[in-house]
């Protein structure tokens, strides 16, 4: 994952048997920084971070430790690998973490299971998150409009895999 300055690349490396990190490379070359350990092991796919708009934090989906199978969502420091819950929902499965160009809102998937979900948005501060979506659909691929006032996402609502945008105030759904 590129960091908004182009300056960085975060990623999590590991092998099913050994224990992941997340790290930070230069993007022009030199060598790569271990952050933190990634609870989600290896099995981290699909976008599982994004970059603060600021640099000075990855937004990561992660489990609390290897041994609980609940997901969060942290904010974890690029300076010292310190991790704060942001999203903490109970039993529920956390993906797609998603910085809105301001920093100030997150999007992400929650749901069951990796394969159905609904689009939450939360307060990057921590709060009350607000359900964008209810038809517990594969998603993925979100995407912040950059004037942050929709959400873009593929979704196989209707069968067939296309991409839909979400208006943050309204919430209807378009094609």
């Amino acid at each position: 994952m590129w960091s908004a300055d182009g300056r960085y690349i975060a990623f999590v490396h590991g092998l099913p048997s050994t224990k992941a990190y997340y790290y930070i490379i230069p993007a022009l070359g030199g060598a790569a920084r271990k952050i933190a350990e990634a609870n989600m092991g290896s099995y981290a796919f699909g976008r599982c971070m994004d970059w603060s708009p600021d640099g000075r934090d990855l937004i990561v989906a992660d489990r609390m430790s290897a041994q609980d199978p609940r997901a969060s969502i942290f904010l974890l420091s690029v300076e010292d690998g310190r991790k704060r819950a942001v999203v903490s929902p109970p039993d529920s499965y956390l993906a797609y973490p998603t910085l809105s160009p301001d920093g100030k809102l997150l999007a992400y998937v929650a749901g069951a299971g990796f394969l159905a979900g609904d689009i939450f948005v939360v307060p990057a501060s921590g709060g009350q998150p607000r359900r964008l979506t209810s038809d517990r659909r594969f998603l993925a691929g979100l995407a912040w409009t950059a004037d942050g006032k929709e959400i873009v996402f593929s979704s196989n609502r209707g069968g067939l895999f296309r991409l839909w945008r979400i208006l943050l105030r309204a919430a209807p759904r378009s094609r």
